[in-house]
């Protein structure tokens, strides 16, 4: 059981007793409120990039789903949070992010707060986020070497990620938070997984392997 999906939530569900109020509160939260993203990944899909669903798939835009209602309803939610994990496009790009993150730096500003991001933004409006929040990070990153790297994650300059990664890197270690590399394996990286664990290793950060299965082109159990 240790090694299941299931168990990844057990320590989220601690405060659960017999008693049914005990579980009145959920104490982790992921949100993906936005597909907003300036990316175009060759293993991601319009559903969760916004780009991608413009230029590659000529689809509208996805209507907001997120408004009022939903953050006056989350502010009751967030003094009983241990944790809150934002994904889904990139969230340093997405509004409904910034709008969130205001009502926790207002509400609950001791909240942990992890950012799942493609490391291409980092700018005012992002450092006043981390100035008001302790904020840790899981870095979408699919290769290191510039050839690699852009072919996969398409419209990012690889140079400026890696500037950014050390960034949130020396700004994690001042907070006292984390960090984490996301790392999608795949036919188009699988040759320099061993450098990219160097990468890691040299700054001391996990690596998470997601290994990627679709579209069929990316997935390694696909090759002969």
């Amino acid at each position: 059981r240790e090694g299941s999906y299931p168990a990844t939530f057990d320590a989220r569900a601690g405060h659960h007793t017999g008693d049914p109020v005990s579980g009145a509160w959920p104490t982790f939260m992921e949100f993906n409120l936005s597909n907003a993203c300036n990316l175009q990944c060759i293993q991601c899909n319009g559903d969760l990039s916004s780009s991608i669903r413009i230029h590659r798939e000529h689809r509208a835009p996805l209507a907001p789903a997120y408004g009022d209602d939903f953050f006056d309803d989350l502010g009751a939610f967030l003094p009983h949070l241990h944790q809150v994990q934002f994904a889904g496009g990139e969230p340093f790009l997405g509004a409904e992010n910034f709008r969130a993150w205001d009502l926790i730096a207002e509400m609950a500003p001791t909240l942990p707060v992890t950012v799942v991001t493609n490391a291409t933004q980092w700018n005012p409006r992002v450092e006043a986020v981390l100035e008001r929040l302790d904020v840790s990070f899981v870095f979408s990153l699919d290769g290191v070497t510039e050839a690699t790297y852009e072919a996969i994650r398409v419209g990012a300059d690889i140079d400026a990620v890696l500037a950014n990664v050390d960034r949130f890197c020396d700004y994690a270690r001042r907070r006292g938070t984390t960090v984490m590399i996301n790392h999608c394996l795949m036919v188009q990286n699988v040759h320099e997984f061993g450098l990219l664990l160097q990468f890691a290793d040299r700054r001391d950060i996990p690596v998470n392997v997601s290994v990627v299965h679709h579209p069929g082109h990316c997935s390694i159990a696909r090759l002969p």
